[in-house]
């Protein structure tokens, strides 16, 4: 049996959790898990809000460690993969984004590039010392793609980044700190086939997010992979269209 004690507004209520009681033709582990995430979520709310209501909430919080011992809840849970859009079924898609390192690491991009049902086909990485504007990596994300779209001779494809202030750059050709690498990009797009630079939301974002996040460990330089996914970082082989 395990207790989860909280603070109510006007009195000390005791949450109890038997995992003798549990439902019929459910497994026990799951359902379990299950229970404690849910009360999880309800011990966040009550903290939220008692802590504005009363100063002292915090030193009469009591979760039991020994609850989640016992329940045996994993830290690590397979990741779900990221819900990817697909493009036209005539187009490639290369997804790109930006990271800021923690201090004493430097600041990276990571491309992916897929096809339409989703798989594979190769993927990027470029890690910088000395650039830390977000939007200025993202920019250099997009520059990145395109030399990934000329290392696998791609002719017609999209580039999403979550980040619109560099796709409505591009399209207005504005002046800003980037202004050399949007001009970069344009040159480049004369010799790159059929390209379309498209915004999208972090969300749909997420492989090339998790390389880049992985990267900024790495030695400056450019790292590429093909077929196959880096192994040091989940990227799935194929991802389903928004599974």
């Amino acid at each position: 049996m395990f207790t989860l004690y909280v603070l109510d507004l006007d009195l000390k209520t005791v949450f109890i959790l038997d995992p003798n009681n549990i439902q019929p033709g459910i497994d026990k582990e799951k359902q379990m898990k299950m229970y404690t995430l849910y009360i999880m979520q309800i011990a966040s709310t009550f903290r939220l809000a008692m802590r504005e209501k009363y100063p002292g909430f915090l030193e009469d919080w009591n979760i039991g460690a020994s609850c989640f011992a016992d329940l045996k809840v994993q830290s690590q849970i397979k990741t779900k993969a990221p819900r990817w859009i697909a493009p036209p079924s005539d187009f490639m898609k290369i997804n790109v984004d930006g990271a800021v390192a923690r201090a004493g690491h430097s600041d990276a991009v990571g491309v992916v590039c897929r096809n339409s049902q989703g798989v594979f086909i190769a993927a990027s990485a470029r890690v910088f010392d000395g650039i830390s504007d977000p939007t200025t990596l993202e920019a250099l994300a997009c520059n990145e793609a395109l030399s990934l779209a000329l290392d696998c001779n791609l002719s017609k494809y999209l580039i999403a980044t979550d980040c619109v202030e560099v796709v409505r750059g591009l399209e207005e050709k504005s002046l800003c700190s980037y202004s050399a690498i949007f001009r970069e990009i344009n040159l480049r797009r004369n010799f790159a086939g059929d390209v379309q630079f498209k915004h999208e939301r972090r969300d749909s974002n997420e492989d090339a997010h998790k390389l880049a996040k992985a990267v900024c460990s790495f030695a400056p330089g450019r790292y590429v992979w093909f077929l196959q996914p880096p192994e040091f970082v989940y990227v799935p082989l194929k991802i389903l269209d928004n599974e």
